[in-house]
């Protein structure tokens, strides 16, 4: 079965060759160095990559791709705004390559890996963090875009900043950190175990459930890019939310076959359900 998962990556401010294979989703994907290895689905030896963050692209000579300008009026000395430009590259350098490379062939001397998992769409977003007005600190989304597909590739970023933000960057500029970050929103396809199930959702059900917890936090923890959805109550106890919707009867799921695929079915009802209530992009 196809399944589509959805990276979120945020970063601080090699052309590859396109290979086509299907990945395993239902494994642990491996984290090695600065890279997230998924297992070939038709060969057990033979992994593929994606780059656990992005960076800032470099010159051959290692300088960053990216400049700032800012501008002034004839003889005053306060900033009247600029404009930051730069590239980022979602991909590893030559050397994180060798290394996660030679990391793979310590835990399994027959692994190869093969090269970077193809993505079918993605988009990114500019997240600025300034100073605002009267001096806050802010974070706010300054532009967006698609994303190349291909691990290795550019995208160019250019942004006009306000006469608060010129200054604050001029300073910000000279710190080991960036005060702009890239949110990648990726989407690639693999394979899951087939299974037969029906599943029934009691939406009226689901808006009281809702309902009775609104006062309460609800709040998503990540593992593996795979989200768990949890309801915080204000005696500080969690409880899964997949969990609860089935115990409280809001949801039924009927397995033909291994119910060791029960978790998958809930996990997928559960993203539905979150979707619809709450308009997320899972």
């Amino acid at each position: 079965m196809r399944k589509r998962v959805i990276i979120l990556l945020c970063a601080f401010l090699l052309t590859s060759v396109l290979l086509k294979a299907e990945v395993l989703l239902d494994q642990a994907p491996l984290q090695i160095g600065k890279a997230i290895l998924f297992r070939d689905s038709a060969a057990r030896n033979t992994f593929y990559y994606i780059p656990n963050r992005p960076r800032i692209a470099t010159w051959p000579d290692g300088t960053p791709k990216l400049t700032f300008l800012k501008y002034t009026k004839a003889g005053e000395q306060e900033f009247k705004g600029g404009i930051l430009h730069f590239f980022v590259t979602y991909s590893l350098t030559p050397q994180e390559l060798k290394d996660v490379r030679a990391k793979l062939k310590k835990r399994n001397e027959k692994a190869v890996l093969k090269g970077p998992v193809i993505f079918k769409k993605g988009t990114f977003a500019v997240i600025s963090a300034a100073v605002g007005e009267g001096g806050a600190f802010t974070r706010k989304v300054i532009g967006e875009g698609k994303a190349p597909l291909v691990s290795g590739s550019e995208v160019s970023v250019s942004i006009a900043v306000t006469p608060e933000g010129a200054a604050f960057l001029d300073e910000a500029l000279r710190q080991p950190t960036y005060p702009v970050s890239i949110r990648f929103d990726m989407t690639y396809e693999g394979l899951t175990p087939k299974f037969n199930a029906k599943a029934r959702i009691h939406w009226s059900k689901v808006r009281d459930y809702f309902e009775e917890y609104k006062k309460w936090r609800i709040m998503k923890t990540k593992k593996f890019f795979v989200w768990k959805w949890k309801v915080q109550k204000g005696t500080g106890e969690s409880l899964n939310i997949s969990d609860d919707l089935v115990s409280k009867q809001c949801i039924e799921i009927d397995v033909t076959g291994e119910d060791e695929s029960m978790e998958a079915i809930l996990q997928t009802v559960t993203d539905t359900v979150m979707r619809e209530m709450f308009e997320m992009k899972i």
